[in-house]
């Protein structure tokens, strides 16, 4: 709004300060036991919401109408949740090391660690699940199961299995096995690539031998400037790393979508061709991790101009038309409880993945699952696909980032699609990067208000193929949304609660290892509280323990009788 000069004088007219005048008036009318008219108290709602209307354009806040919060369903059946104190909640603190992923979850008021197999199953689901077949081998619902699949993804060739990191642990011990092998006899490494392997896949990798190398792009690490497609890899780069080390030595190229390592961000159909081309031209396997493949389809849909008058359904099938295997962890975009698949064209590595899943998950017509759980699978690849509910799922993410950003919080911007990413070295800026930032955050809003969020940074990064800790770009508090689950007043007191936190910033400190977790080590380690002050004097400490190198995949750590 413009400042103007008034008639009667050379005194600066501005608005908004004449409004803050009028709505700090009324206010001492009313704590002084007033009463303002009606038309009045109109008044004054008209201009605080045009004061706070203008803000948000200035905040960048992406605008949702009240339209464009209501979700396409009603609530049918409740689950009560906990109601435990703090003393509680501090005690299973020190009894789980300061670590949220084992802490117990009666002890959660709001659980928003993962959005895997936590969302909310429908009426429909449930009547699939009544209906579903049990018998061992090719049963009904697997028969009902793969044409959907098939439909969904364009695939011919379907491998159920019972979660994600199945998926990924048979599809990447048949393609690197031999080649781990060969490179073994000539002294070589084999390198895969992609934008961002997320923490199994990451393990599954690092387990064979293979070295991961991403390349994601540069815009990921502005966390608080707009790019609609944060989940980007950077081609360019990737192109490098092959050059450096020869397409023979690439295992294989994984693009996850939604990245979710920075921020549950998409990735662009035009930088997914791209991808695909580099393949291509070296001849080297791409993999979808296509977790949240639909959420990420919303996005090119509502953000990608050439795409905006394409289903998600036909979006999709474009992404995974480019792909040699699409591996997918069904807890998320399918709303299931339990469940994964991988998905082909190529016979012949179906039949080898089909041989191993039937060693280590069960028969390839149910891959670890129940009949029910592959009838609430099929059933939420049809509902998770939907525009109407992606378009509600997401707005509900999105506006509790603009809740965030009204506040003043650090967050990767614009909110991604599975929850809203605080920046933890922003949000505690005293702390240095190597006391865990966002975990210490993570345990503190636990402890504090019984929140449970889920640290994206230095402790999932773990270590790289030298033993060596990584040390991300990035140190994210994820407060991941589950699917169909909390209203607008649980998002209120999360933000309420994180309001509260901000002002207390100065008074937390960080974390340092008490015992560090083999493999992925973020679900096992433990951690002790480290207060501000003591930062400096174990900074030290902490930097040589990071650099000094820890063999975590291999199977030394095991005792003698345990090794294979």
């Amino acid at each position: 709004m413009a400042v103007r000069k008034t008639r009667a004088s050379s005194v600066e007219f501005n608005p908004y300060t004449q409004a803050a005048r009028r709505l700090r008036q009324a206010s001492k009318i009313i704590r002084e036991g007033g009463s303002l008219p009606i038309h009045e108290s109109r008044g004054l709602r008209s201009l605080a919401r045009g004061i706070l209307g203008h803000l948000d354009k200035h905040l960048g806040i992406i605008p949702l109408s009240p339209q464009d919060l209501v979700p396409p369903y009603i609530i049918k059946t409740v689950q009560y949740t906990s109601s435990v104190t703090e003393a509680d909640r501090a005690a299973e603190l020190r009894r789980t090391g300061n670590n949220v992923f084992c802490v117990k979850a009666g002890t959660i008021f709001l659980d928003f660690l993962t959005d895997s197999g936590t969302g909310a199953q429908s009426d429909r689901q449930w009547a699939e699940i009544m209906g579903a077949d049990e018998r061992y081998s090719h049963s009904v619902t697997f028969e009902q199961f793969v044409p959907t699949v098939q439909q969904v993804f364009g695939k011919e060739f379907v491998l159920p299995v019972h979660q994600g990191r199945a998926a990924e642990n048979i599809a990447f011990t048949v393609l690197l096995q031999h080649l781990m092998e060969k490179a073994r006899s000539e002294n070589k490494q084999i390198v895969c690539i992609g934008n961002t392997y997320f923490d199994t896949t990451h393990g599954n990798t690092a387990r064979q031998g293979a070295q991961v190398r991403t390349a994601n792009c540069p815009e990921c690490n502005e966390t608080e400037k707009y790019f609609p497609f944060k989940g980007n890899a950077d081609v360019d780069k990737l192109a490098e790393i092959v050059k450096e080390v020869g397409p023979e030595n690439i295992g294989f190229m994984v693009m996850t979508v939604v990245n979710n390592t920075v921020g549950g961000q998409p990735v662009s159909l035009k930088n997914l061709k791209a991808a695909h081309a580099l393949a291509k031209q070296h001849g080297i396997l791409l993999i979808l991790d296509a977790a949240r493949i639909f959420e990420n389809a919303y996005f090119i849909k509502v953000r990608e101009e050439e795409y905006k008058d394409k289903s998600i359904q036909e979006i999709v099938l474009e992404m995974t038309r480019l792909a040699d295997v699409v591996l997918m962890s069904c807890k998320k975009d399918a709303i299931a409880n339990m469940g994964g698949l991988i998905a082909t064209s190529d016979r012949d590595l179906y039949k080898m993945f089909e041989t191993y899943c039937i060693l280590i998950e069960g028969h390839y017509s149910y891959g670890g699952m129940s009949g029910r759980d592959l009838a609430a699978l099929k059933q939420g690849l049809i509902e998770g696909s939907e525009f109407e509910y992606l378009r509600s799922r997401i707005n509900q993410v999105t506006e509790l980032g603009n809740g965030f950003r009204r506040l003043g919080l650090p967050i990767q911007w614009p909110p991604g699609s599975n929850g809203v990413f605080l920046d933890g070295r922003k949000f505690l800026d005293h702390v240095n990067h190597l006391f865990f930032p966002a975990q210490r955050i993570c345990a503190e809003i636990y402890r504090r208000y019984g929140i449970r969020p889920v640290e994206i940074g230095l402790s999932l990064a773990g270590r790289g193929a030298d033993g060596k800790r990584i040390i991300p770009d990035l140190d994210l508090v994820r407060f991941t949304v589950p699917r169909r689950v909390y209203t607008g007043e649980h998002m209120a007191f999360v933000l309420s609660a994180l309001e509260t936190l901000y002002q207390d910033r100065g008074n937390i400190g960080g974390l340092m290892f008490d015992k560090e977790g083999m493999g992925n080590g973020h679900f096992t380690s433990t951690f002790k509280l480290v207060s501000p002050g003591e930062i400096p004097q174990l900074l030290p400490e902490v930097e040589r323990y990071f650099s000094a190198p820890l063999r975590v995949y291999d199977q030394s750590y095991l005792p003698p009788n345990a090794r294979g």
